[in-house]
């Protein structure tokens, strides 16, 4: 009978560790999704915003932070059409939003509502495949990974506002 040998055990971790990632998980509606915690600048609880008429039925509004208003959507609205739940679960990430090839540094920040936002979780981000159904009406839902409870999927944030939408949304001066 062959030994357990730690080490080896050990080794494989540490090799695998620099493709570990941490993963805020959130939902919509009954199904999971995490969003990469190295995207997200601070969680904030839900709190009130300031609503921009003429906006999709997804923009929350605009909310302070720091010496900043700040554009807030609502991820289950988008993805869904149904609002998240005003609950204490329910929170506020607030994202370098980094679209049409702009650097971190020089990216607006966007607030994503975020539906039972309460746990993080280290994933393997070669682990993620490519879901079986893509939609050209949600092109921020990336890739997926099995769970010890249940499939989640990847929101990549580069997508995540339609084109149409960022004029409203965003100028051209950096944050």
């Amino acid at each position: 009978m062959a030994a357990f040998a730690p080490t080896a055990f050990g080794a494989a971790a540490r090799a695998n560790a620099g493709r570990r990632k941490l993963f805020l998980r959130f939902r919509i509606g009954r199904d999971g999704y995490v969003l990469a915690a190295d995207d997200i600048v601070r969680v904030l609880p839900l709190s009130p915003v300031k609503a921009l008429p003429g906006t999709p039925a997804w923009v929350e509004g605009l909310m302070s932070v720091g010496t900043r208003a700040i554009p807030v959507i609502d991820v289950s609205a988008l993805a869904s059409g149904v609002p998240s739940p005003r609950l204490t679960s329910t929170r506020i990430a607030v994202v370098r939003y980094t679209f049409d090839g702009r650097a971190a540094a020089t990216a607006p920040l966007l607030g994503l509502m975020l539906e039972h936002a309460t746990e993080t979780l280290h994933l393997n981000a070669d682990e993620f495949v490519p879901a079986a159904v893509q939609s050209h009406c949600a092109p921020y839902l990336g890739p997926v990974c099995q769970t010890a409870s249940g499939l989640v999927q990847w929101l990549e944030l580069p997508d995540v506002v339609p084109p149409s939408a960022r004029a409203l949304l965003f100028t051209e001066h950096p944050a």
